[in-house]
């Protein structure tokens, strides 16, 4: 199978951003035992919630097969309910070589061109098995033809981020949407090129639909690839489950291609990791509005002047240590509303600027690090800084002599 997938989940996953992020650690194989808080069975509230069950059915009702296109088309009409979403759970996993993320928010979406997040970020290194762990608030809301989206966090770790762009309405209320039935129906049509996608699909009593498509590829004895997805709509129509999973499982898990048993269990850290997305807890209905001021007010939130606490700043690389010849461009702003990486105003839109990067250049070891500035050789060159979101450029140079 040609593992091209992983990038829609990515998507789906909202990883924070470790402060630690340019610093580097030991892969150590590990075997994932976490347990998602799911069911392989669930039944419906009147609500439209999903709550976890052995079984409502009555001793004579037998389920019936659903044929594939059937469960198709079900989750594509599903989608006419996405903007009928009031609330949603959503628990997020994604374990990579040297760490493993778990996230868990609950979205409330309000009647006002508003969407809210309320979540726990966990982030624990295989290393040490050390963790760092905060609270987080996402605010997404639509004034004057622009889209916001401000995200913080309430403890040091994380980056706090913000964004705005100019679009439409119909296409602000797409992106303020929480329904998840056109993801899932994308997920699909996404593992559908899988070679070796199997099938199931049945209806339960009351009409409910139980549908589950996995992709299991043997990698070696102790572990497989798998992508696999789940979901269930109810008798209105209304897509009330779902999940989804792409990466490295152990072999054990796969063996009977019960999605149910992958769902209760996440991905290895074999060969890749994996990424999983879960949404439970769907209430439709009619949106409330939001009548309190907003959590993070516009104004204070986005970059309006920078500049640097210094106009020289002379470097000894003598004096780094010898694995970390590069220094942190952010300690050195001043910016208005007064921010820094996990504070006050986010600064995450900043891009800073070497006039001589053989001297010195701005660090591209991952997304999130171009804030460092690795320090390559004696000489001089001057640093500047823009935020792209506002375009504010800084006041002055940075000019930094290094010997």
């Amino acid at each position: 199978m040609n593992k091209k997938f992983m990038g829609l989940l990515a998507l789906l996953l909202l990883s924070a951003c470790s402060t630690n992020s340019n610093s580097s650690s030991n892969h150590t194989h590990y075997s994932s035992s976490l347990r998602f808080d799911s069911s392989s069975s669930s039944s419906l509230k009147s609500d439209g919630d999903v709550t976890s069950s052995s079984s409502s059915s009555s001793s004579s009702f037998v389920a019936q097969d659903l044929d594939q296109q059937e469960a198709i088309n079900a989750l594509q009409t599903a989608i006419q309910y996405d903007d009928e979403v009031v609330s949603l759970q959503v628990s997020q996993y994604y374990i990579h070589q040297n760490y493993y993320q778990r996230q868990k928010s609950t979205r409330v979406a309000y009647s006002n061109q508003l969407t809210l997040e309320n979540g726990t970020s966990t982030t624990t290194y295989f290393t040490n098995y050390s963790k760092i762990e905060s609270t987080f608030l996402e605010q997404r809301f639509y004034q004057e033809d622009t889209y916001y989206e401000i995200r913080k966090f309430q403890s040091p770790g994380y980056m706090n981020r913000a964004s705005k762009s100019q679009v439409d309405e119909e296409t602000a209320m797409n992106l303020l949407n929480i329904g998840q039935a056109q993801d899932a129906y994308t997920t699909y049509q996404n593992f559908a090129n899988a070679k070796t996608l199997m099938y199931f699909g049945e209806v339960l009593e009351d009409n409910l639909k139980y549908v589950r498509f996995i992709s299991v590829e043997e990698e070696t004895v102790d572990y497989v690839y798998v992508c696999a997805l789940e979901y269930r709509i109810n008798a209105l129509g209304q897509l009330i489950d779902f999940y989804s999973t792409e990466g490295y499982y152990d072999s054990y898990y796969a063996m009977d291609y019960d999605v149910s048993t992958l769902r209760k269990h996440g991905p290895s850290s074999y060969g890749g990791g994996g990424i999983t997305f879960e949404v439970t807890n769907f209430v439709y209905g009619e949106k409330n509005r939001y009548t309190e001021n907003l959590p993070f007010p516009i104004e204070e939130n986005f970059v309006q002047t920078i500049d640097f606490d210094r106009e020289i700043l002379e470097i000894s690389i003598a004096n780094l240590p010898e694995d970390q010849k590069y220094i942190d461009l952010y300690d050195y702003l001043v910016i208005t509303p007064t921010g820094s990486l996990d504070a006050g105003c986010p600064i995450n839109n900043i891009v800073f600027e070497s006039s001589h990067p053989n001297v010195a250049s701005i660090g591209d070891r991952s997304s999130t690090d171009g804030h460092y500035l690795d320090i390559n050789q004696i000489g001089e060159t001057d640093i500047s800084a823009k935020d792209v979101m506002t375009q504010a450029v800084s006041i002055k140079s940075l000019h930094i002599v290094i010997s």
